[in-house]
């Protein structure tokens, strides 16, 4: 007897818009300078519980920041912790 495994089937996944891509992107680069402020205050790790959802806000982007807000509502709605970050830019 041959035991034969279900083949998996594609998933579609539609592209991106540029916008999308843009936050994406954006997101990428604030999580990057999230990290640098940890380096700089290896203290604000302890504020944040294991679990919780990082939410970046931008001081020089509303925008995205409105965008990251709405996640992190969909995401306590659901259940989830969140920490909410105000990234600086890095010069």
């Amino acid at each position: 007897m041959t035991n034969t495994l279900p083949q998996p089937t594609a998933m579609r996944v539609p592209p991106l818009s540029h916008d999308a891509v843009g936050a994406i992107d954006r997101n990428i680069d604030g999580a990057f300078d999230f990290l640098q402020a940890i380096v700089a205050n290896t203290g604000l790790v302890d504020e944040i519980p294991d679990g919780t959802n990082i939410v970046l806000e931008y001081e020089d982007d509303p925008c995205l920041t409105a965008l990251n807000r709405n996640a992190a509502a969909r995401a306590q709605r659901a259940g989830h912790r969140v920490y909410t970050h105000h990234v600086r830019r890095q010069k």
